[in-house]
């Protein structure tokens, strides 16, 4: 069984209270099952392709998948600053 190696944002620190979105990257494997595997170590039947999951780590069984190029995008949009937005407070 494939273990996913889960990230958490350097910005978010260990204590309680701190939990964040982590992300994984992982290749879905043609002949893997998700049978009695937890949801956040399911690999699907696929063509092999690389996969971007996201999840927030007080619900790890909750996870969002997305392709690298839409991943991609995100993160650019993201570091540009078009995503932000003024809060009023």
């Amino acid at each position: 069984m494939q273990r996913i190696p889960w990230q958490k944002s350097t910005f978010s620190g260990n204590g309680p209270g701190n939990d964040c979105v982590e992300v994984a990257a992982w290749t879905c494997q043609k002949s893997a099952r998700s049978v009695g595997r937890p949801a956040n170590e399911r690999m699907e039947r696929g063509s092999g392709a690389r996969v971007i999951g996201v999840r927030e780590s007080d619900d790890p069984e909750v996870v969002i998948r997305t392709t690298v190029v839409t991943w991609a995008a995100l993160t650019r949009a993201a570091k540009s600053g078009r995503l932000a937005r003024d809060v009023v407070g």
